[in-house]
C-alpha cells in the first residue's frame, strides 16, 4: 500500500510539470483529473483487419491488472 501511495504522489508531481498528457480512454483521462492532471483524449488507431465501430452485444477490453 505505501509503495502504491508513494509512486502516484511520485507520478501526480510529474505529470503535473508536462506541457501535455494524452490519455488512450475515458477512464484513464477522468482518474488523471481526480488528481488534478489536465489530459486530452487520443485513441490509437487500431490493427485489427476490418475493424469497426458500431453497436454490439459485447465489450471487449484487455489490460493488465496491477
Amino acid at each position: 500500500y505505501a509503495a502504491r501511495f508513494l509512486i502516484r504522489k511520485i507520478d501526480t508531481h510529474f505529470l503535473k510539470r508536462a506541457k501535455k498528457i494524452y490519455a488512450y480512454s475515458k477512464f484513464l483521462k477522468e482518474d488523471l483529473a481526480q488528481s488534478g492532471i489536465k489530459s486530452e483524449l487520443l485513441y490509437a488507431p487500431s490493427q485489427i483487419e476490418n475493424f469497426k465501430q458500431g453497436k454490439y452485444n459485447y465489450i471487449f477490453s484487455s489490460s493488465k491488472a496491477i
